[in-house]
């Protein structure tokens, strides 16, 4: 065998475990992304586990108080209801007050001004 047929022999070879290896490369990374994949899937099933217990949570937190507020919905009903009364309130007259309830009443008013 002449060099020349040695060298491309060696040359195939290396092109061939180039292929090979290029295959290879290919198929681990795929690999990968494959775990990093189901990785976030279970990280997902977790996180979405402790949500849909928190949600049940709350639901069950509302059924009670709207059962609660029917309750008391209903104990209000059966009773008698009450007569309603009214007041009216009449402001007095600052004229018919004397001068030291005026300043008083000044002072209250500057004070909630300035307060607010």
């Amino acid at each position: 065998m002449s060099e020349l047929q040695e060298l491309q022999n060696v040359r195939e070879e290396l092109e061939a475990e180039a292929r090979s290896l290029t295959e290879e490369r290919k198929n681990l990374e795929e690999r990968m992304k494959v775990l990093q994949l189901k990785i976030t899937v279970e990280e997902l099933k977790r996180g979405n586990a402790g949500t849909r217990a928190a949600v049940s949570q709350l639901k069950t937190e509302i059924d009670r108080m709207e059962q609660k507020l029917r309750e008391t919905t209903e104990a209000q009903g059966s009773q008698q209801p009450e007569e309603l009364v009214s007041e009216t309130v009449v402001p007095p007259d600052p004229e018919a007050q004397g001068p030291q309830q005026q300043d008083w009443d000044k002072k209250q008013a500057e004070k909630k001004r300035r307060f607010w």
